[in-house]
């Protein structure tokens, strides 16, 4: 994580809320933001989940399904 440097100096925290889908392959898909402190904050808790690896995928009865995801990321100093 890399906490960006002008919301650092001017003591901005929170709580981002990143949703996406999990893939059946794995991987994780429609990465945005539902909740949001600021802009530069925002863009980096999606980057952090853009760099994240493969997943194991949920399943339903044995079989792999998507599934929908909602993760917090919280910034503070």
């Amino acid at each position: 994580m890399i906490y960006p440097t002008e919301e650092a100096k001017n003591g901005v925290m929170g709580r981002v809320l990143i949703g996406f889908v999990l893939q059946k392959t794995g991987k994780l898909a429609d990465i945005h933001v539902i909740s949001g402190v600021d802009h530069d904050i925002d863009a980096e808790a999606e980057r952090l989940v853009r760099l994240m690896p493969r997943w194991v995928c949920a399943t339903k009865n044995g079989q792999p399904v998507n599934c929908k995801f909602v993760i917090p990321i919280t910034f503070k100093q």
